[in-house]
């Protein structure tokens, strides 16, 4: 009886993570243009959230995560403030990166506005951002 309490439990304790995890995603209908507030993504896990973020300062540049556990990967690791522009594959700072929302809720950094028109010129009708 008490193997299958803790299968149970870590079961229960799996599906509550979970469901905390994604309930602040925000997903695209679309691919737009549209700048993503950077205050509204996680730039930890890559998310585009319905609420506002943890902001950090690092360099006196503000970045974003949803938990400490990301603020703190924000603060003391360098390689997590930095994307690729899908577009051009150039290394984009998140915190300075022109930002919208790709079809599953993930969040994509580019150098500019005008990258970021050209990606979604490129991908419209498509269904997926890969």
């Amino acid at each position: 009886m008490k193997i299958i309490s803790k299968r149970f439990a870590a079961f229960a304790a799996f599906m509550v993570f979970a469901v905390f995890s994604f309930a602040g995603v925000s997903y695209a209908k679309e691919l737009s243009p549209e700048k993503v507030p950077a205050v509204k993504v996680c730039m930890i896990n890559n998310r585009v959230m319905a609420e506002p973020q943890i902001p950090v300062e690092v360099e006196s540049k503000t970045y974003y995560g949803c938990c400490a556990g990301c603020a703190n990967k924000l603060k003391n690791q360098e390689g997590a403030r930095f994307s690729k522009d899908p577009l051009t594959g150039s290394k984009v700072d998140k915190a300075t990166a022109y930002i919208i929302s790709g079809l599953g809720g993930e969040a994509l950094y580019f150098e500019s506005e005008k990258n970021a028109q050209d990606y979604v010129a490129t991908n419209k009708g498509k269904t997926g951002d890969k």
